[in-house]
């Protein structure tokens, strides 16, 4: 049987120039009376093999004969669901029905598209998702491990050197006194850089309760704790926002950009900004100095892994305190980056989402 379109010819049209199948089926008897060419090409069959036919033999395969769907006259939006093909494969599509009367007789419109590359895709995204997982466990264990590895002798290089530099250090001349002086300089790099790595491998390993707090009393605390020389002023420019997320990560963030900022200061005065506004859906907040900048060139470099833009033996560093910012940062599922201008100083930009109602300041203050 099929159904008239009558004097509706660009209808008909329409509905089979879509990409979409589209099914025309009576409510009652659940035939099929109309199939537009996409949903022909999906099933797999000619008009011949579908009209007729009741629509649960291909859409919502039934079992036994009896249709899965108890009330055909049901509305379904957006559903997944499975459609059979005349090879008996099995083919993943998205429908949606909707019922309707035209001149007495009760119809169901029904539409699907085929979902299999997306499908497909899903499933492969899903294994790349797992190795991912698996890769990044076994660096952290690698990281671990190896670490802890290289505690053990670290330990005996620094007290022996250490038993050298107290007992023996009288008997050394101006050079032997310098080699030994690097060399434990050496040891005390190479602790911080194991210690640098396994904090690395362990942000975002453990996930720790978040909490609503007061980034004015943390920047206080942190301020306090790195204990600028007199030379330096910090400055918060507003009173920064109370924020709920992982307060010890936070702070880490902070101890960290404002830590470097004095570290690398080479101004008589040297000046740090410390501010945030509010942008989008997001806090943006900013930590900008006057030091000596950073060149253009170098800018990308500042965030990777073990990149330090000075010579360790000028200034101490490991090269890991910014990697993991940036790693805490989109672990908060915010972005991290840097302006700068050489000779004129940089401003390190961060931004999280705004989680929740909090007040628009906290306690402000705390300026040195």
């Amino acid at each position: 049987m099929r159904i008239a379109f009558e004097n509706e010819e660009y209808l008909k049209n329409l509905i089979e120039t879509l990409q979409t199948g589209v099914l025309i089926i009576d409510a009652e008897t659940h035939a099929i009376l109309y199939a537009n060419p996409m949903a022909l090409s999906i099933i797999g069959a000619t008009e011949v093999r579908v009209l007729g036919q009741v629509c649960h033999k291909f859409v919502c395969p039934a079992e036994k004969g009896k249709c899965p769907i108890t009330d055909l006259n049901m509305t379904v939006d957006n559903a997944e669901r499975v459609l059979l093909n005349v090879d008996g494969e099995k083919i993943p599509i998205i429908k949606s029905v909707k019922s309707t009367t035209i001149e007495g007789r009760r119809l169901l419109i029904e539409t699907f598209v085929d979902i299999s590359e997306r499908k497909k895709m899903e499933n492969v995204n899903a294994q790349l998702i797992r190795d991912l997982e698996i890769a990044n466990n076994e660096l952290n264990d690698f990281a671990y491990v190896v670490s802890h590895d290289l505690r053990a002798p670290l330990r005996a290089i620094g007290s022996l050197s250490q038993w050298l530099y107290t007992d023996y250090k009288d008997k050394f001349d101006p050079e032997g006194k310098v080699q030994l002086d690097l060399l434990i300089g050496r040891v005390n790099r190479m602790q911080n850089l194991i210690d640098g790595i396994l904090e690395y491998s362990r942000v975002g390993k453990t996930k720790k309760e978040k909490e609503t707090f007061d980034p004015n009393q943390i920047l206080c605390e942190v301020i306090d704790s790195l204990s600028p020389p007199s030379n330096i002023r910090i400055i918060i420019d507003n009173p920064l926002p109370v924020i709920h997320y992982d307060k010890t990560r936070i702070r880490q963030v902070f101890s960290n950009l404002i830590g470097n900022a004095i570290k690398y200061m080479d101004k008589p005065e040297g000046v740090i900004h410390v501010g945030c506004l509010e942008e989008g859906s997001s806090w943006k907040f900013s930590v900008k100095d006057n030091g000596p900048g950073i060149d253009k060139k170098y800018q990308n470099l500042v965030f990777q892994m073990f990149q330090t833009l000075h010579a360790r033996d000028d200034i101490e560093s490991t090269g890991i305190g910014l990697p993991i910012v940036k790693k805490i940062i989109e672990m908060h599922g915010g972005m991290i980056w840097i302006e700068s201008e050489l000779g004129k100083g940089s401003t390190f930009y961060f931004t999280i989402p705004i989680q929740g109602t909090v007040p628009v300041g906290g306690s402000g203050g705390c300026n040195t």
